[in-house]
C-alpha cells in the first residue's frame, strides 16, 4: 500500500468526521440541508477514489464500477454545492423544488452518461476514455462549478459583511482551490494516463477544503455550528486519538513507508 493510499485514507476519515459533526448539529434550512448532501457526496467520492488507488485498479470489473461511481458523485458534488451557493446565507425563496429539479436535469444526464454512455471502457486490458463524451461530461460539471457556483459565492463574498463575509472567505477560496485543482488534475490524467499519481493527488487536495471548513466552524461558527471546548478536554482527547491513529497507520505500513522514504527503522518511519 503506497503512501498516497494512506494519505487518501486519512483524508477520507477527516471528511467523515466533519460530515458527522455537521449532521449532528442538524438544521432545517435549505442551505444547511444542501450542504449536508454536498459533504456526504464529497466524502463518498473521496472514499471511492481511495479504493480506486488500491489494488482494485487491477480488477477490470471493480475498477470500471468504481470509475462510474467516481463520476456519479463528482456530478452530485457539483449539483449540491451549486444549491448551497444559491441558498447561503439566506434561503432563496425563488429557488423552489421545481426549479431545483430542473437544475438537476443536466446532472442526471451526466450520471446516465457515466453509467451507460461508455465514457470509459477497457481495451487490451487498459481503461480508455472516450474523449468527446468525457469533454461533454466535464463541460457540464465546469458550467455548474466554475460559472454558476463561484459566481454566486464570490458575488455574495464581496457583498456580505461581518461574520458572514469571514465565513465565505474560508469556504469560497478553499473550495475554489480544491475544485479547480481537482478538475485540472482529472483532465490531465484522462489525456495522459502515464502518471497515476495525479489521480490520487486530486483526492488528497480535498484536505484543503476540509481544514478551512473545520476552522470556519470552530472559529466563526459556520452554519451556526457551535463547537464548545471546555478545559482542553476535547483538544487533549483528539490529540491522543490522532497520535494513536497516526502511529498505528505508520507501524502497520512501515515496510512500505521505509521503502518509499528510504529509511531504516520503524520509528524513523513514524517520525
Amino acid at each position: 500500500m503506497s503512501i498516497l493510499v494512506i494519505l487518501s485514507l486519512v483524508v477520507s476519515l477527516f471528511l467523515i468526521i466533519i460530515t458527522t459533526i455537521v449532521i449532528a448539529k442538524w438544521r432545517s434550512n435549505k442551505a444547511y440541508l444542501r450542504y449536508v448532501l454536498f459533504l456526504v457526496s464529497g466524502t463518498i467520492w473521496v472514499i471511492v477514489g481511495t479504493l480506486e488507488t488500491t489494488g482494485l485498479r487491477e480488477n477490470i470489473n471493480a475498477n470500471l464500477f468504481l470509475s462510474k461511481l467516481d463520476f456519479t458523485f463528482a456530478a452530485l458534488i457539483a449539483y449540491f454545492i451549486l444549491l448551497f451557493s444559491i441558498h447561503f446565507p439566506l434561503e432563496n425563496i425563488k429557488l423552489n423544488l421545481k426549479t431545483e429539479l430542473m437544475l438537476f436535469a443536466p446532472i442526471l444526464f451526466t450520471i446516465f452518461l457515466s453509467w451507460f454512455g461508455k465514457i470509459f471502457y477497457y481495451q487490451d486490458l487498459l481503461l480508455v476514455y472516450s474523449i468527446p463524451k468525457y469533454i461533454i461530461y466535464y463541460l457540464i460539471i465546469c458550467l455548474y462549478l466554475l460559472i454558476f457556483t463561484f459566481y454566486n459565492l464570490f458575488y455574495k463574498l464581496f457583498k456580505s459583511e461581518g461574520i458572514v463575509r469571514i465565513q465565505l472567505q474560508y469556504i469560497t477560496w478553499s473550495l475554489f482551490i480544491t475544485i479547480l485543482s481537482g478538475l485540472i488534475l482529472s483532465i490531465i490524467y484522462a489525456f495522459n494516463r502515464t502518471n497515476p499519481t495525479l489521480f490520487s493527488i486530486s483526492y488528497i487536495i480535498t484536505s484543503i477544503y476540509g481544514i478551512a471548513t473545520s476552522y470556519a466552524m470552530i472559529k466563526f461558527r459556520f452554519l451556526d455550528i457551535k463547537i464548545i471546548i471546555r478545559k482542553g478536554l476535547i483538544y487533549s482527547f483528539s490529540l491522543i486519538i490522532t497520535l494513536a491513529l497516526y502511529t498505528y497507520i505508520a507501524l502497520a505500513f512501515k515496510d512500505n513507508i521505509e521503502k518509499y522514504w528510504n529509511v531504516s527503522t520503524a520509528w524513523t518511519a513514524v517520525i
